[in-house]
């Protein structure tokens, strides 16, 4: 039994009007016999009920024997075949032998370093404080930065208000003088 002989007979199943088989063991019908004959040399039909889990049967009459699709023979066949469905499944088990040999090598670099983890952790902690630090050093920096300008431009507004009331003295002495002279006059 190969895997062409599994699909031929599934899709033979799966063209019949009500998707089922029924095969009469003791028939003289020469189509079921020829059937039967076709199938039985080939296939195991236990095997594809009990180990694949393509077919289930029941069995009516005690001589008629129905063979029927499983829910899983009518996906197989509408993606593609049984051929397409050995393709996937050996996809998989590829996929599930990557998977474990890069775990298994992950798994022998973490017992030979098993020390690794504290040492990045703790490499992350001390880079952090660093950044932290840096930052702080500039804030103050800024601050220190802006202080001074304030400062320097509260000193300039003080000797501005300085020379202006100055020369507001002078004006209003000026102008003082100039009425006392009037007054005089």
């Amino acid at each position: 039994m190969n895997d062409k002989d599994i699909q031929e007979l599934l899709n033979y199943i799966y063209n019949i009007e009500h998707q089922f088989l029924a095969l009469d063991i003791n028939s003289n019908d020469v189509k079921d016999n020829e059937i039967l004959n076709h199938f039985k040399e080939i296939i195991k039909f236990e095997y594809l009920e009990y180990d694949l889990k393509l077919l289930n049967s029941k069995t009516i009459d005690g001589d008629l024997t129905a063979y029927y699709l499983t829910s899983l023979s009518r996906e197989i066949i509408r993606n593609g075949g049984w051929m397409e469905y050995q393709k996937i499944i050996g996809k998989n088990n590829e996929r599930k032998i990557k998977k474990e040999i890069s775990e298994l090598k992950i798994s022998e670099f973490q017992s030979k370093n098993p020390r690794l983890p504290y040492f990045v952790s703790i490499c992350g902690v001390v880079i952090s404080l660093l950044v932290f630090v840096k930052s702080c050093i500039e804030d103050n920096k800024e601050y220190h930065q802006k202080t001074s300008e304030h400062k320097q431009n509260t000193v300039d507004k003080k000797q501005l208000d300085s020379t202006l009331s100055k020369r507001q003295k002078e004006y209003f002495y000026t102008i003082k003088k100039d009425s006392l002279i009037l007054k005089s006059e």
